[in-house]
Order: C-alpha cells, then structure tokens, then sequence
C-alpha cells in the first residue's frame, strides 16, 4: 500500500504530461504511487502515453472513453484509488505543471502540525516566470463568488513564505486528506470544470476544518495549457460564468442571491463582454451570454430542489 497517490488528469496533452511525471520522479520522497489519468484523449495522445510508459511501469494509466471534465475525472480516479490502494492521502495535481524536489515534504513536514486540515495547497510559480508568483494561498469573496489568488502576479515575499490557514485550496496542486474524502464527499461534478475547487474549499470550512498554505511544497504552473490545446479560452468563459452563478446559488442564502445576480451582470457579464467585443472575440463573448443564461437556469432547479 501507499501513503500517498499522485493523481494527474491528462486531455490531449501527452507531452505536458510526461514532463510532469519526470520531475515528480525527481521528488527526495519516494513514498507515493502515480495514477495518470486519460480523460479521454485522442489516439495519438494515448499511444505516446502508453510508449512512455512502456519504460515507467511504476506509473499507472486509467483510461476514459470520453472527457468526464476535472471534477468527475479527479472523483472516478479517487474511488478508484480508495479501492485499490486506501492511501492516506491523495494529491490531485495538474499535468501543465513541474513540481520541486521538496513537493511532497513540504506537504509532509506540515500534516501532524494541523490536525484539524483537511487539505493542504502548494506555492505556485507561473512556469515561464519562475520568479512571479501564481498562488500563494487565497480566499473566495463572500459576495462575487470568485477565488483571489494571493501574490498572483508578485515576486516571493517573505509573507508568502509562512505556513498559514488559508481560506482556498488551488486545484493545480493540492493534497486531500482521507478523512476528508470520506465526510466531506468529492467534487461537486456539476461545476465539470473551474470552481470545483472553489466549492470544494468552502465545503472543507464549513464543516469546521482547516486548508493549510505550505510554501515549501513549490510547483510552477503553465497556465491554461489544456484549455489552449483543447476548446480554447470561449469554453473557460463559458464554465466560469456558468459554475460562478451556480457556486453562489449553493452557497449564498436566498436573500442575498438576487444582489449577486444585480452585481454580477455589470460586474462580470458586461465588463468582459465589451472587452471581448473590442478586440472581436465575438465566440468568447457568445460563450459568456450563454454560460449567464445557463447559470440562471441551473441555478433555479437548484433552488426547486433544495
């Protein structure tokens, strides 16, 4: 059995994939099993994949037929994962990143010192600016919905060197606990992709547990690689706006929803819509009406059935 089990989803992108997995094979702790996850790739994808691991068996491939998304990808490969390995933890990190050495002690060096976590999140550097920070801990606005990336943007300061409560834990790279899994529950699978993570934190805190920032678990993040490689930056418009309605409609009492929805529309739906209309993305702009409409609509059966 394993510890720990390193959990990378891959969408058509085989060589992100693969320079992932090498410099987790740098990492000084060797206690962890790698469950590479193919979230239904092409059959060039699959076949460079499956050639790699021709000489990297310690690795395992779990395939899907169709792409199931990150949040119901990361839960079949979790449920799997519980079945066959019950590890300890699970590490859920993004196969458009490159993590230090010290990835996994820095996560390590913390779990005792925080009983009551239920997830811990690394330090991000953005991966073509190794020196400019991506996360360093967040929290998620009470009122918009949207998750603030602390530093993001910054170089490295010493308050970002401190371990710390934080009030988001970042889905590029973060560890889990068992515990958690198993009364917390998994992703909310709705959100399919983009604040699942978001939800998912807030959920942690709400049942009165803890997210720990761990600065020394580093990683560098090439951002936004698999939307760039797939269906490009209108559908990540489309989710966002979408899963932003839907993820208030949760978490918002029936009071406040109606002025989100007032703020939300001048704040988020127009502001990007006319900058995206400058530059004549006419396809993002589209993907924004109808990720607002869709919300709307999600999150009135929402309010029905609960």
């Amino acid at each position: 059995m394993y510890k720990t089990v390193i959990i990378i989803l891959n969408w058509n992108g085989a060589d992100l994939s693969i320079e992932c997995i090498n410099s987790i094979k740098k990492l000084k702790n060797k206690d962890f099993k790698i469950l590479l996850v193919d979230n239904g790739s092409g059959l060039e994808c699959i076949n460079q994949l499956e050639d790699y691991l021709l000489f990297n068996d310690e690795i395992e491939l779990l395939k899907f037929e169709k792409n199931e998304g990150f949040a119901r990808g990361n839960n079949l490969a979790i449920d799997y994962v519980k079945e066959k390995y019950n590890p300890q933890y699970f590490v859920l990190l993004n196969n458009d990143t490159i993590v230090s050495e010290d990835f996994l002690n820095g996560f390590y060096n913390q779990l005792e010192l925080f009983p009551n976590a239920y997830a811990f999140t690394s330090k991000v550097f953005y991966y073509d600016q190794p020196e400019i920070l991506n996360y360093a801990g967040g929290n998620v606005s009470f009122f918009s919905g949207i998750a603030k990336h602390f530093g993001d943007g910054k170089v490295d300061q010493t308050r970002f060197k401190i371990v710390s409560q934080t009030g988001f834990m970042f889905g590029c790279s973060c560890l889990i606990t068992r515990d958690s899994i198993n009364r917390i529950g998994l992703f909310d699978e709705f959100f399919f992709a983009n604040c699942e993570d978001t939800d998912y934190s807030l959920r942690i805190i709400k049942s009165g547990h803890d997210i720990i920032f761990c600065p020394d678990s580093v990683v560098f993040h090439k951002s936004h690689q698999t939307f760039r490689a797939n269906k490009g930056k209108s559908f990540a418009f489309y989710l966002s706006t979408r899963n932003i309605i839907y993820l208030q409609r949760k978490h918002l009492n029936n009071l406040l929803f109606p002025f989100f929805i007032i703020y939300f529309i001048p704040r988020w739906v127009l502001y990007l819509s006319f900058k995206l209309l400058r530059i004549k993305d006419y396809k993002s702009t589209f993907s924004i009406i109808r990720g607002f409409k869709d919300g709307l609509m999600i999150s009135m059966k929402y309010k029905k059935n609960n």
